[in-house]
């Protein structure tokens, strides 16, 4: 429970709220019609024409704490600062958890009360609330929520933890040690994505505010659904300084699909697709070659929502792509970027099972996925960081998932084992929006 809320314990059934509690959670209590004072018991009743307020320290009321009217509950340290803000009644003592699926955004039994409803949603944000706070504050902290934060998935094991990018990601090296950034964005349509502007109604695009926070070298993006005859005016439109901008589009399905990789430094070489014209119809890979490696984005085919290219996923599509990166790596490291499609693990999706027929978790694609790319020598590199923590980088639009945070991690940095101990740091950015997926990223040691 938050600073500056009071739950009042009374002879009424009614849930009690004031204007602000019935506009934040009109959705999560009934409204009771009535003066205020009407609806508390007499020891509550306030003068009329006065507001008061209690805040209160850390500590629970007890069996030790008395009750009187300026502290109803027994909350020790309260005082009076200006405001009444009460939450519904009830006997229970909140109890502090940590934040899980049930107890965060999935709807609670009918035979829950709605004012234990509104309480467990107050209860959440506390963490965010000192003692200072007062009820005017309690929106703010909505609006600061995190849903990435709250490890949401029905079965979590208890080493696992919920990633934050805040305080999970290491300090970069000294000033004069050489990196190089790459990061990697499933854009779900470029046309889209550009039009989006932050809550700050900046003119410039997320693209051009990410390049800004993150200063990456390179980044790689999926999914772009271009046309070949729209790729100039699109590129040219953001990121202008970099000087490599290269475009690969489907011409089998137009607007489908579509990769690009755009460079601070021009790359030594590029290249297009994987050399087979049974694959590269649909614009899905881009290489460029650098000094000491080989950067491949990759947009690897969905199995479909029936899986009706399930087979050509993994039969046909996954062994070319394997050989085609085994060819690289007889001369340069390869580091392989994009939406992969494919959960790998169970740590990997917020449901696994109730996906084993899911494009992206059936049995076929995570055995593929792992015969064909992780034991022919590429690592993942979150997981080699990370190896207990959730992570997602896809939530789908249609079940709204993305603000309860049941998502898959489906995007992926893999390298060569040779160079697996220059990585410093992989990272994901759940925080950016303007896409289902969210952007991921690579700091290498030159």
């Amino acid at each position: 429970m938050p600073s500056g809320e009071v739950e009042r314990i009374g002879a009424s059934k009614a849930d009690i709220h004031t204007s602000k509690e019935r506009l934040l959670h009109s959705k999560e209590s009934a409204i009771v019609k009535g003066k205020r004072n009407d609806l508390l018991p007499d020891k509550m009743k306030l003068d009329e024409g006065k507001h008061t307020s209690v805040e209160h320290g850390n500590s629970l009321p007890g069996k030790g704490n008395k009750l009187s009217p300026s502290n109803p509950e027994g909350w020790d340290n309260a005082k009076v600062t200006g405001r009444v803000s009460q939450v519904p009644n009830s006997k229970r003592k909140p109890k502090l958890k940590q934040h899980t699926e049930d107890q965060s955004f999935e709807r609670p039994s009918k035979s829950q009360s709605k004012g234990k409803r509104l309480k467990t949603k107050i209860v959440e944000i506390s963490a965010e609330l000192d003692v200072n706070t007062n009820i005017d504050d309690l929106d703010q902290a909505l609006n600061r929520r995190k849903p990435w934060s709250l490890l949401v998935h029905k079965n979590p094991q208890p080493e696992w933890v919920c990633y934050d990018p805040t305080c999970m990601r290491p300090v970069l090296p000294c000033v004069g040690t050489n990196l190089l950034k790459l990061m990697s964005w499933n854009v779900n349509g470029l046309r889209a994505l550009l039009k989006v502007r932050d809550e700050k109604q900046t003119d410039a695009t997320l693209i051009s505010q990410l390049a800004e926070s993150e200063n990456f070298d390179v980044l790689c993006l999926q999914e772009t659904k271009l046309q070949e005859k729209d790729v100039e005016q699109i590129k040219g439109s953001f990121l202008n300084d970099f000087e490599g901008s290269f475009w690969i589009c489907s011409t089998t399905k137009l607007g489908y699909s579509g990769s690009a990789l755009i460079s601070r430094k021009k790359p030594l070489s590029i290249a297009y697709g994987l050399g087979l014209p049974d694959h590269d119809g649909e614009g899905r890979v881009i290489t460029a070659e650098f000094e000491s490696f080989f950067l491949v984005s990759a947009y690897v085919p969905n199995s479909g929502a029936k899986l009706e290219r399930l087979v050509y996923r993994t039969t046909q599509w996954d062994p070319a792509f394997s050989s085609y990166l085994k060819e690289l790596e007889k001369r340069k490291p390869v580091v392989l970027t994009g939406d992969l499609n494919c959960a790998y693990q169970e740590i990997d999706i917020h449901d696994p099972n109730g996906n084993r027929r899911s494009a992206g978790f059936t049995d076929g694609e995570r055995l593929s996925f792992e015969s064909q790319f992780l034991k022919q020598g590429l690592l993942d590199t979150f997981r080699r960081q990370h190896p207990n923590a959730v992570a997602y980088t896809y939530w789908g639009y249609r079940s709204g998932a993305r603000p309860r945070n049941k998502g898959w991690r489906l995007d992926y940095f893999l390298v060569s084992s040779s160079i697996a101990d220059q990585v410093h740091d992989s990272y994901t950015s759940p925080h950016v929006g303007g896409s289902d997926h969210c952007p991921i990223g690579l700091i290498l040691k030159l």
